[in-house]
């Protein structure tokens, strides 16, 4: 029987884990979208966008894993359901909202270039739910969590 500090790390992980991915992807794609490919509106305002949803997206994904893997799955089906539920929550529904949303605000070129847009989100949104699951659910990935703490 896990130990409360081992339940709690077990749930912890997840949210730590999807917080900081999601912050980090959209910080990238603020820099390569916002500032870089599309310069034109306010970058204050695009930073504070790609902070809330960063955030908003992280806690999402975060506690849907706890919900739906944590304790229920193990090894590479918990890594494969994590990557489905990354891909899901990120790279379709919050792909295709910003998107939605750009089309009012034009800050990060979804109107104009919605293809690479998807593409873009989809194929971050992939990479990190592989990552997230490698880190969350592989013997490797859970030492380095370990000794990150």
């Amino acid at each position: 029987m896990p130990t409360a500090e081992e339940t709690r790390r077990a749930y912890r992980h997840p949210l730590l884990v999807s917080l900081g991915l999601c912050v980090v992807g959209e910080f990238l794609l603020f820099v390569i979208y916002g500032v870089v490919a599309f310069p034109d509106g306010s970058v204050l305002h695009k930073l504070a966008w790609a902070a809330i949803c960063g955030v908003a997206m992280g806690a999402t994904t975060g506690a849907l894993i706890d919900l739906m893997v944590v304790d229920y799955l193990e090894n590479v089906a918990a890594v494969a359901a994590t990557t489905l539920i990354f891909f899901l929550t990120t790279g379709v529904v919050c792909n295709v909202l910003c998107m939605r949303l750009d089309r009012v605000f034009r800050y990060w070129g979804g109107a104009e270039h919605s293809t690479a847009f998807l593409v873009t989100g989809a194929v971050l949104s992939l990479a990190g739910g592989l990552l997230a699951g490698a880190l969350l659910f592989s013997e490797p990935g859970k030492t380095l969590l370990a000794r990150a703490e």
